[in-house]
């Protein structure tokens, strides 16, 4: 997995749709998000939240938000 920045939606939870992934300087719109998963930790309680999504170029990218970092899979 590498660190990726997302920008996400400025809603009421802005952590809840990614929609640009920056990959390398290279900024990649979300076209639409594929899937979405949320896990929780029994023993510590944290969220880890999985999307699928898929760019405006036709890419398919797996990201993972765990705390304040995303990271691609």
């Amino acid at each position: 997995m590498r660190t990726v920045r997302v920008e996400c939606y400025a809603g009421s939870r802005a952590d809840e749709r990614p929609r640009r992934v920056v990959i390398d300087g290279r900024e990649h719109t979300v076209a639409r998000i594929l899937n979405t998963s949320i896990e929780e930790s029994a023993a510590t309680k944290e969220r880890i939240r999985r999307y699928t999504v898929l760019t405006q170029e036709g890419m398919r990218l797996k990201i993972i938000q765990a705390g304040d970092e995303w990271f691609l899979e």
